[in-house]
């Protein structure tokens, strides 16, 4: 598994995301809109999101 990325490419943050006031998530990749969360599968994003962001604080 050593070799899966040899030029660091997934250090990299090329997705972002865009949460609204209802509860929508917009994804993007390199700058561009690839998809858009909403309902269930927005609340799990987010909760999922919120989770990494601790541990990332610890």
């Amino acid at each position: 598994m050593g070799n899966v990325d040899k030029r660091n490419r997934l250090d990299e943050e090329i997705f972002t995301y865009e949460i609204t006031k209802n509860r929508k998530v917009f994804i993007s990749w390199k700058g561009r809109m690839v998809t858009t969360l909403s309902g269930k599968e927005a609340e799990k994003f987010i909760t999922r999101i919120r989770y990494d962001s601790a541990d990332d604080l610890h």
